[in-house]
């Protein structure tokens, strides 16, 4: 839990993401990382002090993050997928079966992330 804790302060700290703006990659960020602290147990006061938040906002962001994941926004899934790389940089997955689901550019540049961080478990580093 507190490699965890580290690891997200570290990404709020390099993305200046506790500051106030109210540009989309931000506001995108700012939702994962809430959501993923959340899942993890945390308050959303506690979430909110991390960020520079009031709790209402990180239950909003909570809120909107679930929706447009499940609607699959490609806007969404390119603004995190810098953090969900190296949050679960630990799993390591399938080249094979990524090339086969792949059917947009953008999961071509998902695969081509994710062979740079060396995160298929087929190739040889």
């Amino acid at each position: 839990m507190e490699t965890l804790i580290k690891k997200i302060d570290g990404y709020i700290k390099e993305f200046d993401l506790n500051k106030k703006c109210r540009k989309q990659i931000y506001v995108h960020r700012r939702m994962y990382i809430s959501y993923i602290l959340r899942r993890n147990g945390f308050t959303f006061r506690s979430i909110g002090d991390m960020l520079n938040l009031d709790h209402s906002t990180i239950m909003w962001n909570i809120k909107q993050y679930k929706m447009l994941k499940s609607m699959k926004d490609p806007i969404l899934l390119r603004d995190i997928s810098v953090f969900d790389l190296r949050v679960y940089n630990n799993q390591k997955y399938n080249l094979k079966e990524d090339i086969c689901k792949a059917t947009t550019i953008r999961d071509l540049e998902i695969i081509k992330e994710r062979t740079e961080k060396k995160l298929y478990k087929e190739l040889i580093y």
